[in-house]
């Protein structure tokens, strides 16, 4: 759960700033995006338009929402490399493609009568 909300709140916020501001500011889609992208990014060139008060209001907003969606982020990447997910997602990716690299392997589970019967059969 919270793999995939790690990736899909930066382009929800991204399409909520880019509506947001093209509802509240009647901007054209490109001029909305790039105010989007500068407000959430910290850049700081400046408005494109000025804004109205409402216009205002939304970037305050749009600018807690993403210093929120960044902590998050933040938080998340870091409990998943402190808790081993990070370690265990490439030993577990290293072990798969191993695994898919092999062709003509047979894996014996259990070496008793019947295992040795059948890994006398394999081998011969």
């Amino acid at each position: 759960m919270n793999r995939i909300l790690l990736f899909l709140l930066p382009p929800a916020l991204l399409c909520f700033g880019t509506v947001g501001y093209v509802l509240v500011e009647d901007w054209n889609w490109l001029d909305a995006f790039y105010m989007t992208v500068i407000t959430i990014s910290t850049v700081g060139y400046g408005e494109i338009h000025a804004l109205s008060e409402s216009g205002q209001t939304f970037t305050v907003v749009l600018i807690f929402l993403s210093f929120g969606t960044f902590t998050y982020s933040v938080a998340a990447l870091t409990r998943f490399v402190l808790e081993g997910g990070f370690s265990q997602s490439f030993w577990r990716f290293r072990m798969e493609h191993a695994i898919g690299q092999l062709s003509g392997h047979v894996i014996v589970c259990g070496l008793g009568r019947k295992g040795q019967a059948v890994c006398r059969q394999l081998h011969s």
